[in-house]
């Protein structure tokens, strides 16, 4: 089916990023306890750091295999990344503040479920924590996601 999961992702690392993650995807049911989902990651996010705040926007993709350990508890491993966009002289860009404009980045890093929870009368409702990490602009950093997912209907 089709499934649309918004997540609410705070940042820590060299900088405090506070954010907004859309992820809609397509989950397909590789065996009775074993789905994978593939689809888009839309991020937009607010960061500060000392010297400046700023808005930061992010694009890529995302993969991930989920664990159906009952009918209510659920684990997944995946991994997401893309491009971020970000105004120069501010959350990660290094440079000095008097420079303006807008920077990109590459992005890509592993994540982790290590509970989802499972609730409606089909299972149609997801809650869950999601901790992932990786290297930005030479930083490593954490992400922690509070993940609310609808699984929309079925296509096939």
């Amino acid at each position: 089916g089709l499934s649309t999961a918004i997540q609410i992702s705070p940042y820590v690392g060299s900088a405090e990023i506070y954010g907004l993650r859309v992820t809609p995807f397509l989950n397909f049911g590789l065996a009775p306890a074993v789905d994978l989902r593939i689809g888009a990651a839309l991020i937009a996010g607010y960061g500060d750091r000392k010297e400046a705040p700023g808005f930061s926007f992010g694009a890529g993709g995302s993969a991930e295999v989920r664990f159906n350990l009952g009918s209510v508890y659920t684990i997944s491993l995946g991994l997401v990344g893309g491009v971020f966009l970000f105004p120069s002289c501010t959350v990660f860009d290094k440079t000095p503040c008097d420079q303006t404009g807008w920077s990109s980045f590459g992005w890509f890093a592993p994540e982790l479920s290590p509970a989802t929870f499972r609730f409606g009368s089909e299972h149609q409702f997801e809650a869950g924590y999601v901790i992932g990490g990786g290297i930005v602009k030479d930083d490593p950093w954490l992400v922690n996601l509070l993940v609310f997912t609808w699984l929309g209907p079925k296509l096939f």
